[in-house]
């Protein structure tokens, strides 16, 4: 299975998960939270949160190495929830280089908005 980018307005965090668990989640959480205060959207509480992340990967294959874990709050008040399978890049990646600065002391700074704001 492979996912989209999540469409719609809101904000959402993606965490590399090792043999079914997830890295740093109470970090990735923390953001989530600092994010949506700082947007006004009210979100799922943690314990909400993590309840439903270990029933999402308690459905994932006891073989899966790595996964993509994507938390999405949207401004909806859902919380969507997608695991799938992740493969480490072999191969070096591309970057490419936009000629627009980034607006270090934006509010949105640091967040991860749907969409991509600024």
């Amino acid at each position: 299975m492979t996912a989209q980018f999540p469409d719609g307005e809101g904000i959402f965090e993606t965490l590399k998960t090792i043999r079914g668990v997830p890295f740093a989640l109470s970090r990735h959480l923390s953001r989530a939270q600092r994010s949506a205060s700082i947007l006004g959207l009210r979100i799922a509480g943690e314990v909400e949160v993590r309840r439903q992340i270990t029933e999402v990967l308690s459905k994932a294959p006891s073989s899966l190495e790595y996964g993509r874990l994507r938390v999405s709050f949207h401004t909806t008040g859902e919380l969507e929830i997608l695991h799938e399978t992740y493969h480490p890049w072999n191969n070096p990646a591309r970057l490419t280089i936009l000629n627009r600065p980034v607006k270090e002391d934006s509010p949105f700074s640091g967040m991860k908005t749907l969409p991509y704001v600024e």
